[in-house]
């Protein structure tokens, strides 16, 4: 018995010390910074950083709105923000080629020293959601600065992106820099109602010109302030992979008649079912390999218990999973979602409807498809008389972007140019659980990653569609530096 206690007391001694030292000598991957930054205390270049505020201010007042019925589309602000931008980053427009994808994305092409690299394609959008202005406690488009904030719909999403990109060009033209591989930017008009028009006609385009870039810069993650648990300092989040999107409709069909005399099953009854074993039959849940990628980047930053959790993710998974699963996002990162979002039935309170439908939309997550997932809800329904109809735009989740080696040069890039702005800021690669335009790229690469160099904390989250949408004046400098030390280094 002495023996058997003691063989068991040598185990945990040992697998304790395994934990202890895998944690100890948990620390983030090597990351260099760039040394070529000394032209970022010219005046030339703080004049520039400067004037990006003014015309971030002016791009706020054209009323860029995607609506889904297309036809309320003013098309006439469009065409200002064309002119505005032609006006105001003239070297851009001499120097650079401009092509118009259905007349009002944008698609610049800036010609590199070196046609033997593979071109790069750095992307943002210039529509913005709708606004009830009524809600707004400043007006939503005239820009105004309160308290070292820019107000405006479009200032984080997305038109920091597009005029901070085509500032920092238009600087780098003026100290005479030539990129030694081929940029793209690709600035789209229809981001918000699908990007089909915009950002899908431009990944056409580019496939019929023989165009595979090295990888893709998008909107989507940021440097987020107390947002990350269990870390204090900024979290530069960046999306290395993004959840794939589908609707569908549920449609149960039964008797109908008059409601004094009902049949013992309806097609309310029948839907109300299928949602309730759909409800208690979620898909299943588990780390991917982007969270395992996420904690090996962040989770040296963590405390020293959360970082043993990271550090021994072969042996405390179950652990960090049923701890992410206590918040909606943390759900969200780990499984495929289903949200039922717009429910119908009958026209009358005495007549039982032969028709009942619901819309579920459902973000999916790498590693499962649309078919799967039909596939697997049918078999949750096990019903003959609900349908299933699968609306109109949809997408697969894109593949899983490359963080080291070739494939990772985008990452690494991304993760230089931060570091080097402040070596102290956190990594996090991330799953971007919404929808960007980039998903249309995966056809031409197979690296598209998702930042914005600006600062978010959880109540600018909630802006971005909501009222009072913001951007600091911080973040603009620091969009302008991020962008001319990343193109520079290009």
């Amino acid at each position: 018995m002495k023996k058997i206690l003691g063989g068991i007391a040598i185990i945990f001694f040992a697998l304790a010390l395994v934990i202890i030292v895998r944690t100890i000598t948990f620390k983030e991957p090597s990351i260099e910074t760039f040394k070529n930054t000394e032209f970022l205390q010219s005046e030339q270049f703080k004049k520039y950083q400067k004037d990006l505020v003014a015309k971030l201010q002016k791009s706020i007042t054209y009323k860029t709105v995607s609506y889904q019925d297309a036809s309320l589309r003013d098309t006439k602000e469009f065409q200002k923000l064309i002119e505005f931008l032609k006006n105001s980053f003239p070297l851009v427009h001499k120097q650079l080629e401009l092509k118009l994808i259905n007349q009002f994305t944008l698609l610049y092409t800036w010609k590199g020293k070196n046609p033997e690299l593979k071109p790069v394609v750095l992307m943002g959008h210039y529509d913005v959601v709708p606004v009830n202005e009524k809600e707004w406690s400043v007006p939503p488009f005239e820009g105004k600065i309160i308290d070292e904030y820019l107000y405006g719909r479009g200032t984080i999403d997305d038109k920091i992106t597009v005029i901070g990109l085509l500032q920092a060009v238009e600087y780098l033209l003026s100290i005479n820099h030539q990129p030694e591989r081929t940029i793209y930017f690709s600035f789209g008009h229809d981001e918000e109602i699908g990007g089909v028009e915009g950002a899908k006609s431009v990944v056409s385009y580019l496939q019929q010109n023989q165009i595979f870039p090295a990888f893709v810069m998008d909107e989507g993650g940021a440097i987020t302030i107390g947002m990350v648990p269990g870390v204090e300092k900024p979290v530069a989040t960046i999306g290395i992979a993004e959840k794939g999107y589908v609707s569908i409709k549920l449609i149960a069909t039964g008797r109908g008649g008059h409601s004094s005399t009902p049949p013992e099953d309806t097609a309310v009854t029948r839907l109300t079912r299928a949602l309730y074993r759909l409800q208690e039959n979620p898909f299943p849940y588990g780390l991917t390999d982007v969270q395992k990628t996420m904690f090996r980047y962040v989770g040296p930053n963590f405390s020293f218990v959360q970082k043993m959790a990271a550090a021994n993710l072969w042996l405390f998974r179950p652990v960090i999973e049923s701890i992410l699963k206590k918040s909606d996002t943390g759900r969200a990162s780990l499984h495929t979602t289903m949200t039922p979002t717009i429910l119908k039935a009958g026209i009358k309170e005495n007549i039982i409807p032969t028709e009942a439908e619901v819309v579920i939309n459902l973000r999916i997550l790498p590693g499962d498809s649309i078919e799967s997932i039909i596939n697997r809800i049918k078999k949750i329904i096990q019903d003959d008389n609900v349908r299933i109809e699968i609306l109109p735009f949809s997408s697969e989740p894109s593949p899983v972007s490359g963080v080291e080696g070739e494939d990772g040069l985008g990452f690494q890039m991304i993760v230089k140019t931060i570091k080097t702005i402040n070596s102290e800021y956190a990594i996090a690669p991330y799953l971007v659980l919404g929808a960007t335009d980039s998903r249309y790229f995966k056809e031409i690469t197979k690296n598209i990653y998702r930042f914005m160099p600006v600062y978010l904390n959880e109540e600018d989250m909630h802006r971005m569609h909501g009222n009072d949408e913001r951007i600091s004046l911080k973040s603009i400098q620091t969009a302008f530096e991020f962008y001319s030390i990343f193109i520079k280094n290009l």
